[in-house]
This record gives structure tokens, C-alpha cells and sequence, in this order.
């Protein structure tokens, strides 16, 4: 989308959303997202999240089962990194 834009019937602007048909993003905020890499924003990033989640976890077709377990040791090996890097991030 070139924008920000409306979906799913809501009243309110969306500039990402993961849906059965599709991955949608503004590209005026995908290109803001890889702008500034020390804003934290990226809603490319944002929406591949909700993406990986969606096939992985609700997909209508089924659950891959083995990258869910797989995936719920992600928080012991980067939660430890991510805390260190949002706390430099606040101190500097």
C-alpha cells in the first residue's frame, strides 16, 4: 500500500496487517522502518513477526509442531540479549 490505509472494515488507519491473503504494508512506513535502525520502529519487521506467528501457530492447515517447540526456547537464548540491548539503548 503507498500509505497508511483502512482494513478489515475498521475505522481507524493501519499501516501493516498479516490476514489469510496476504502480508499488507504502507511503503512509505516499510522505507521509515529501515530509515532510522535506532528508533526500534519496523513495521516490516512488525508484520513478518505476526506472519511467522500465523503459519506457525494458527494456520488453518495445522500447526507445524515441531518449529513450535523449536520456537519456545527462543526466549532463553535471546531474551538475555534483547534486556542488555534495551537497557544500552535507554542509557545511551
Amino acid at each position: 500500500m503507498p500509505d497508511a490505509y483502512q482494513a478489515l472494515e475498521a475505522k481507524e488507519l493501519y499501516i501493516g496487517h498479516v490476514s489469510p491473503t496476504g502480508i499488507y504494508i504502507s511503503w512509505k512506513h516499510f522505507v521509515q522502518g529501515f530509515a532510522d535502525y535506532s528508533d526500534g520502529v519496523n513495521v516490516a519487521l512488525h508484520e513478518m513477526a505476526h506472519a511467522l506467528y500465523h503459519e506457525n501457530f494458527i494456520k488453518e492447515t495445522g500447526i507445524d509442531w515441531d518449529f513450535r517447540k523449536d520456537f519456545e526456547k527462543l526466549p532463553a537464548v535471546f531474551g538475555p540479549m534483547m534486556t542488555q540491548a534495551i537497557v544500552q539503548k535507554r542509557v545511551i
